[in-house]
């Protein structure tokens, strides 16, 4: 009796339940259907994203950020697969999950995307040439909308996830309760069987439950050994990259070979010297470098420097600096930054001397500290040597900051320095023995009076001759100018921003033109780190002619002081903006510019620096880990940057500005003849790295007559050591190469390649063509040294301004109003940043003057 009535009781209840029990049911099927759609759609995403970062990124560093989101994402399938079949899953399990995957896995991607291909920034205005969105790279514009179609599908099947998640945990809590209440539980379990049972077929019917089953799994089955397969391929990739090779110290001939004896510190030291040159009667100098792959440090990854590309010029950079090493030397007697004139004395412990002119050429000495343990002597040419001339340099007299006691020679320079040719040639071979005795003493001994006991080390080199560090350069732009003339070269209009200069007093800007110009490309493609075209037999072309045609975006801004004058007024001055350390125009939709703008009358055009702009990063990082070889495609296509700036203004100062209504107000145009000396003026302003760039732009350039440069300086081998930008990259190189003085020499020979792109190998050229430039400085800049805007402004000519914040050796100080066609340099100073460091290292971040000037309104 008391069995009919448990189990009538027990009916009872079960047929009241039984609604629980079908949703239960439900959410079963679901939890089996959903995590295997879950799944694949998230490894489906995974595939697609890694092998679109494996396009972008050419596999550099693609894979970390997606084996991360990878693996926790699994992680929280395979716990909530767990959690399901044990009808464990809690609340706060749900929402982890779902704050995974629908906020921190996409964020992951974005973040990836933009830093490896620049796939999110600024494509909502206007797709950048370069970018994967911009329909005319059509492969990868496909691709991208393939993985934005199968994300998005991703992203809604996640919510359905979600939905899914808490049905699936509604119903988990009504059966618990449930049990809680029923006393009966094993006859519950046992029809709770029965029900599931005679469900299933309707639930087999409604969702075909099997075949998703089984498709999932097999479409699972296969992204999984996708994935897993691309994510071996860049793993492998990477560790190709960093596989460790031993470090070989100068002195081991299974690693170098053909070094220069008279310092062997490193094979290359003495650097520059003419133990790299050969004779080459086709080079404008009759000279031709010849660094062997085996006289420069290997990287991390046992790859060489190739010097292919170094050995293409005919003689070393005119204002990079000389490297030698002595152990434990003190700067006793050296020049320091401070003392320039000493390196003039005939006295000097290190000289420099011209040998066209038997002058001695001003200097300073200084030790490359951020290898304070043993650090380098960095001789940095105050102001731009002569192209095409040999130096000789001379060292005596240097004494040990240990003992005190004056160092001796190398056994190398012993030889050189002794009256009779060598007879065992192992260390120092005849001819250069009489060499020396012709070429090098001679200059020291009889023309500067050094005696042959005092000299420590001796050596010459020959500088790079203009025609072969500039005449691509030029030959490029006056080619592109003749297209311009035929033209052969166009612009679009993309889209026109009008603002309320009236609704809202500070709006400053009335009108925002988005546009492009099509430019002829001289680089073998339009590629990042594109290069020249070199002949089949690696020689370069000099003769530039295009190879095709090269997209360049621009931005103007029109002021509302122009725009709300109803045609009444014209510009005071187009001004073209040179952007800072791999940015983009953009950055002239800055406030600060537009106050500037709208107080002056000024018209702002920008575009970016093709070559060191924000899409370049990440193959500069590449660079940097991977194959510094490749670093010429930089400077290289800087110069197409150049070209593109230079036919971007003749379109916007010319037909623009005679025809086209979005340069206009009322019919009247905004710009009266910037090109041809009319009422509206023409300008550069470039800040930071357009201000060192842009002291080659201007030079460059047939129409920038006026340049403002902000915080400028060159070379960039004298700016890195002493910049705090430079810290991210160091920590890169670092990884790739064994010593700080490895990265020295390679920044030493990257600048060789540089000097055609940035301002170093234009200082001659600025004043000879009356170019006026002011240099704006500022001291304790912690990103761009003053030293570099001091060289800067010796080679133009420059004056400072009275009063002076400074004394600068070699810069007159002169009462405005200046000399006509003259340039000044204005080093500005801040009370709250203490005294700069004297050696080569940066300043303290918290005190950095870097972008004080460009909003200084006395500047």
């Amino acid at each position: 009796m008391d069995s009919t009535e448990d189990t009538t009781t027990s009916v009872i209840h079960l047929s009241d339940s039984e609604p629980r029990l079908v949703r239960y049911q439900k959410a079963k099927t679901w939890q089996q259907a959903i995590f295997f759609f879950f799944v694949s759609w998230l490894i489906l995403r995974l595939s697609i994203a890694s092998w679109t970062a494996y396009v972008l990124t050419d596999r550099t560093m693609a894979y970390i950020p997606f084996a991360l989101d990878a693996a926790v994402s699994l992680i929280f399938a395979a716990v909530l697969s767990r959690l399901w079949n044990r009808n464990r899953l809690s609340l706060i399990t749900v929402l982890i999950s779902t704050f995974w995957l629908v906020i921190i896995s996409p964020a992951i991607h974005i973040v990836i995307f933009t830093l490896g291909g620049g796939i999110v920034g600024e494509v909502f205005f206007e797709p950048e040439p370069d970018s994967p969105l911009n329909p005319g790279n059509a492969w990868i514009y496909r691709l991208l909308i393939a993985y934005v179609t199968l994300s998005a599908i991703s992203f809604a099947l996640q919510l359905v996830v979600v939905i899914g998640s808490f049905y699936v945990y509604r119903t988990e809590s009504a059966i618990a309760h449930l049990l809680q209440k029923e006393e009966k539980s094993p006859l519950l379990s046992s029809r709770a069987v029965t029900d599931t049972n005679s469900t299933s077929t309707y639930f087999e019917r409604l969702l075909s439950t099997r075949v998703v089953y089984w498709i999932t799994l097999a479409v699972f089955s296969i992204l999984v050994v996708v994935w897993i397969g691309l994510v071996i391929a860049g793993l492998a990739d990477v560790v190709a990259t960093f596989t460790p090779a031993y470090y070989c110290p100068p002195t081991d001939p299974g690693c170098y070979s053909d070094c220069d004896p008279t310092d062997p510190t490193e094979c290359l030291f003495p650097f520059p010297s003419s133990h790299f040159l050969v004779a080459d009667r086709d080079m404008p100098t009759g000279l031709r470098v010849s660094i062997p792959e085996r006289a420069v440090p290997r990287t991390r990854s046992g790859k060489t420097y190739e010097t292919k590309y170094l050995n293409e010029m005919d003689g070393f950079s005119t204002i990079g600096p000389l490297l030698f090493y002595l152990q434990d030397v003190s700067s006793k007697g050296m020049s320091g930054h401070d003392n320039i004139s000493w390196s003039l004395l005939s006295n000097a412990t290190v000289m420099l001397i011209n040998t066209k002119t038997n002058q001695s050429h001003p200097h300073w000495v200084e030790f490359d500290f951020v290898d304070p343990a043993s650090p380098s002597v960095i001789v940095q040419p105050a102001e731009p040597m002569e192209f095409g001339t040999r130096y000789v340099v001379g060292v005596r007299r240097l004494v040990s900051n240990i003992t005190g006691a004056v160092i001796a020679p190398s056994p190398a320079m012993q030889i050189l320095l002794g009256q009779s040719a060598p007879g065992n040639e192992s260390i120092v071979k005849k001819t250069r023995w009489e060499y020396y005795q012709t070429e090098v003493f001679p200059w020291l001994v009889d023309v500067k009076n050094f005696s042959r006991s005092e000299i420590q080390l001796a050596w010459d080199f020959t500088t790079v001759s203009r025609e072969t560090l500039l005449e691509r350069a030029e030959s490029m732009r006056d080619n592109a100018l003749e297209h311009f003339e035929n033209g052969t070269v166009s612009y679009k209009i993309h889209s026109i921003v009008e603002s309320s200069c009236d609704s809202n007093p500070n709006n400053t800007i009335g009108r925002t033109i988005y546009g492009s110009v099509e430019t002829p490309l001289y680089l073998t493609s339009e590629q990042r780190m594109a290069k020249l075209p070199r002949t089949s037999k690696g020689h370069r072309v000099e003769v530039m002619t295009p190879l095709g045609k090269h997209t360049s975006n621009f931005i103007i801004r029109i002021p509302c002081s122009l725009t709300a004058a109803n045609g009444t007024k014209k510009a005071k001055a187009l001004i073209q903006y040179g952007h800072g350390l791999f940015g983009s125009r953009a950055e002239v939709r800055a406030g600060w510019i537009a106050t500037f703008a709208n107080q002056n009358d000024y018209i702002f055009l920008a575009s970016d620096w093709f070559g060191m702009a924000k899409f370049d990063t990440i193959h500069m990082m590449r660079v940097l880990l991977g194959d510094p070889t490749q670093f010429v495609g930089l400077p290289e296509s800087c110069l197409q940057g150049f070209v593109d700036m230079a036919l971007t203004l003749r379109v916007v100062g010319g037909p623009m500005a005679l025809n086209s209504t979005a340069l206009s107000v009322n019919g009247v145009p905004l710009l009266d003849r910037p090109l041809n000396n009319g009422t509206t003026k023409l300008a550069y302003y470039g800040i930071s790295q357009g201000g060192i760039l842009g002291g080659a732009y201007v030079a460059f350039s047939r129409d920038h007559h006026r340049g403002i440069l902000g915080v400028p300086g060159t070379p960039y081998a004298l700016l890195l050591g002493r910049s705090i930008d430079f810290n991210l990259y160091k920590s890169i190189f670092q990884l790739n190469m064994y010593t700080w003085r490895h990265i020295r020499i390679a920044i030493t020979l990257m600048g060789m390649l540089w000097d055609q792109g940035e301002a170093a190998g234009w200082l001659s050229l600025m004043k000879p063509q009356n170019k006026q430039i002011l240099m704006q400085a500022s001291i304790y800049d912690a990103q761009v040294t003053t030293l570099g805007a001091e060289i800067m402004a010796r080679a133009y000519g420059a004056y400072t301004v009275a009063n002076q914040t400074q004394a600068v050796w070699n810069v007159e100080e002169q009462t405005a109003p200046l000399p006509e066609f003259s340039s000044a340099l204005v080093e500005w100073q801040y009370g709250f940043a203490p005294a700069e460091p004297y050696d080569n290292v940066p300043p303290l971040k918290q005190f950095d003057t870097h972008g004080c000037v460009r909003k200084e309104s006395r500047g």
